[in-house]
């Protein structure tokens, strides 16, 4: 804790002259110092609808491959069955 209150108080500038001088700068350069970064976006990165819309899509990618992976396997699994009771039905005949 000394530590860190050691280099919390080693300052090139005392604290009231920082705030003076983040003052005047402000006053100095009105033009987008105080500005919010959502002024240059748009509603649709303001609102991150992109990432959503984005992260939606890999979504459902991902539940359809899954999908079809499992109706093949399925499909694979009930013509291995089928043929294979087929197979043992010819052979009793």
């Amino acid at each position: 804790m000394k530590r860190l209150s050691s280099e919390f108080r080693d300052r090139p500038i005392p604290p009231l002259d920082l705030a003076v001088w983040s003052i005047e700068y402000t006053a100095r350069h009105p033009n987008g110092t105080l500005a919010t970064p959502l002024r240059s976006q748009s509603w649709v990165e303001q609102n991150l609808i992109d990432v959503y819309a984005f992260l939606f899509f890999n979504f459902f990618i991902i539940l359809l491959s899954i999908f079809f992976v499992m109706k093949l396997l399925i499909s694979f699994y009930c013509n291995y069955i089928y043929t294979a009771s087929n197979l043992r039905k010819s052979k009793q005949a």
